[in-house]
């Protein structure tokens, strides 16, 4: 994980630097954006690892897929990418590691707050080298939801299931980016997260970290979470079963 770390932080210091500049801005197939600086990011981080792991299977947003061995890493070279063209600092760098479906490491690299979150398999979670523990409310009623922001595809069933549920947490944000809820979710500061159309480099990484700081994350309907998996509810264990039995009712 060590150069995991080292490419987040060198694309992370990249981004950085860019932020509030002019930029280039495409619309993807899909109507989300993208820009040049996205791009960049990530041949930074795609040659980091080619260099260290060259047998190794990559999925990066941006290039797409390139086959190796049974280690697959996912790589979101600017997780926000939204925020970032708005100028809004909440917007990072996702670095995940699976093998054989199974969550095994991940990076998250926030650089406008310097924030770094780390993990590999039976070795804890850290941010900037201090254990992560997910929160202990076990109360939906004290706990705060991080919702999908994605309201322009299936709008009317996640609007539907959010106004179903909104009554039974404490408050509900939705914050555009899954660095952000992932790494909130994993230190505590937030306790569900519920997510409808995720991308794989969007939360391999924060799985990772998730799972190593004694969270859960599976289906809306508790099955396994893998790399093909687009709807997952995450969250500490003390709320995950009430949780999935109300997604499940309401």
């Amino acid at each position: 994980m060590n150069v995991a770390v080292e490419a987040a932080q060198q694309a992370g210091r990249f981004l950085s630097k860019h932020f509030d500049q002019s930029i280039q801005i495409e619309r993807k197939k899909d109507h989300s954006l993208v820009t040049n600086i996205d791009k960049e990011s990530e041949n930074i981080i795609v040659n980091a690892i080619r260099k260290s792991f060259p047998s190794h299977s990559l999925l990066a947003e941006e290039s797409g897929e390139q086959r190796g061995n049974e280690y697959l890493w996912l790589i979101d070279p600017l997780d926000g990418t939204h925020n970032f063209i708005r100028g809004i600092q909440m917007y990072g760098v996702c670095i995940g590691l699976v093998h054989r479906d199974e969550f095994v490491g991940g990076v998250i690299y926030l650089p406008s707050t310097d924030e770094l979150y780390c993990a590999e398999r039976g070795s804890g979670a850290f941010k900037n080298g201090k254990p992560l523990k997910v929160s202990n409310c076990s109360d939906l009623k004290e706990a705060t939801l991080l919702f999908d922001s994605g309201m322009s595809e299936g709008g009317e069933e996640k609007l539907g299931l959010l106004g179903r549920m909104a009554h039974r947490f404490f408050n509900i944000r939705m914050l555009g980016a899954s660095c952000r809820n992932m790494s909130y979710l994993a230190e505590g500061k937030a306790d569900v997260l519920i997510e409808f159309d995720e991308k794989p480099w969007d939360f391999a990484a924060g799985a990772a970290i998730l799972l190593e700081a004694g969270g859960v994350i599976c289906g809306h309907r508790g099955e396994t979470v893998n790399v093909k998996s687009k709807k997952f509810v995450a969250s500490n264990p003390l709320i995950n079963l009430e949780l999935r039995k109300l997604i499940t009712t309401v």
